[in-house]
């Protein structure tokens, strides 16, 4: 019996693409996000928490790929 194991590797910090997290609109995703959490606190359901969850990660890749000390702000939240 021969077992192999792929040997995963991690990502370098200097792989990390930063002209692809440009591209997002970060603006679009804070208005998303102040959108929902005012729906939240009106009407909680557990499908706004995961839109919100889903959210903030993409906030926190963001400003983490661009160095930003803002991605602690959404990780707070989480």
């Amino acid at each position: 019996m021969n077992k192999n194991y792929e040997k995963k590797r991690k990502i370098l910090e200097s792989e990390v693409n930063e002209s692809q997290y440009k591209q997002l609109n970060i603006n679009h995703l804070l208005a998303t996000i102040a959108q929902y959490e005012e729906s939240l606190s009106s009407a909680p359901q557990s499908t706004i928490v995961q839109q919100l969850i889903m959210l903030y990660n993409k906030a926190i890749e963001y400003y983490s790929a661009l160095n930003d000390e803002r991605h602690l702000e959404y990780l707070m939240k989480l």
